[in-house]
């Protein structure tokens, strides 16, 4: 899974000769109009499975690729779009996955499809998070808490990518207690960056340094 590959559009192509807040907000139009297929499509399902269909599934990356292409811009949009994708892009369908009790029948269809679910979620802000660090040149996970105080509070950028550090710490943790109610193990399973990340929960020492 590569969640920096993002195919442009005409529009988009058109859209990029403005300055980086025009970019931002013609992206979180389209972001925006993603959750609200999101929404209404999920609204019409009467079963939990179908929140898994072929059509939502496409409509949430296509949502994840619009909001990554935000938060890689220095705009005011990147906060709106951090919770734009953490809710319609993860949350919700966790949540409402996670109160069948199917969810947790290891012989339901819908208990592979949320697992796959919190596999790929969590190897999504896995690799969003060094992807953003490497984008703005600031590996904010690495540095201890002097190193994070002494960031340039004027610098906005840095600001914010400490904050989004942070907050995707947040839901990794909470994508990995799922992975552990769900699928009934104490560490979650590893594998390839590639394709994700690890689905264990984040070490305590990274959020206290945060704090």
């Amino acid at each position: 899974m590569n969640i920096m590959a993002h195919p442009k559009s005409g529009s988009e192509l058109s859209a990029g000769s403005g300055s980086p807040e025009a970019i931002g907000k013609h992206y979180f139009k389209q972001a925006w109009a993603y959750s609200q297929c999101i929404e209404t499509e999920s609204r019409a399902t009467s079963h939990t499975i179908d929140l898994y269909s072929p059509k939502l599934r496409e409509t949430r990356r296509k949502l994840r690729e619009k909001c990554v292409q935000i938060l890689l811009l220095s705009c005011s949009y990147r906060r709106k779009a951090e919770e734009l994708l953490w809710k319609k892009g993860f949350y919700e369908l966790t949540q409402r996955s996670k109160s069948n009790k199917q969810a947790l029948d290891g012989s339901s269809h819908l208990y592979h499809a949320y697992s796959e679910h919190l596999s790929m979620a969590t190897g999504f802000y896995t690799q969003l998070l060094g992807r953003l660090e490497e984008h703005y040149s600031l590996p904010v996970t690495s540095m201890d808490h002097s190193q994070l105080i002494a960031l340039d509070a004027n610098n906005a950028d840095f600001q914010w990518l400490k904050d989004a550090a942070y907050r995707c710490l947040l839901y990794l943790g909470d994508l990995g207690e799922g992975v552990i109610i769900s699928l009934k193990r104490i560490r979650g399973t590893s594998y390839n960056l590639s394709s994700g990340g690890s689905t264990s929960p984040p070490p305590l020492e990274i959020f206290v340094k945060f704090c």
